[in-house]
């Protein structure tokens, strides 16, 4: 039995036997390599790339691995939210969890039926892949069609990518 399933498996047993609520956000925090997978709801979007899902009886707060969408107050960033939730609202979701981020979020891609949220989301238009956390050459390809075809924020002659909104924003 592979390491990563021994690690999935007792964290499912963790959760089955009623163990601490941190138990599942400790696993979420873990190392890479553990490349735990939790299948859950999301219960809460917060904008188009953070969730809080629900792990053991708590909503965690996650990020969405690899992307960067507009912030609330954005221009597109309640159409992107809006596009997230409709993604994952109501549906079994998969968690892989491949990382921490800056602030101590678990990173994560998400999947309905086999089906990549965060790719999604850069297919149409409504994140950016974020190229100083990613070099994915598929997300970036995905991208480039998005920005040729003007689909979702590229319909913008001249969309704002959120790290330089939260930099101005910084900045006042």
């Amino acid at each position: 039995m592979s390491g990563a399933l021994r690690y999935a498996l007792a964290l499912l047993a963790a959760i089955a036997i009623g163990g601490a609520p941190a138990v599942a956000r400790a696993a979420l925090l873990a190392p890479a390599t553990a490349d735990v997978v939790l299948v859950t709801r999301i219960v809460r979007v917060s904008d188009g790339d953070t969730v809080h899902a629900m792990i053991n009886g708590r909503a965690v707060r996650v990020r969405l691995s690899a992307i960067d969408a507009p912030e609330a107050g954005q221009a597109f960033g309640e159409k992107a939210r809006r596009a997230l939730a409709d993604m994952v609202t109501g549906r079994d979701v998969e968690l892989h969890r491949v990382g921490v981020d800056v602030h101590q979020r678990p990173l994560v891609v998400l999947s309905v039926e086999g089906v990549s949220v965060n790719a999604e989301l850069v297919r149409l238009g409504w994140a950016w892949v974020f190229r100083q956390y990613s070099s994915d050459v598929e997300l970036i390809a995905l991208e480039d069609v998005a920005r040729r075809n003007r689909w979702g924020l590229w319909g913008d002659p001249h969309p704002i990518p959120p790290w330089e909104f939260r930099r101005n924003a910084r900045g006042r």
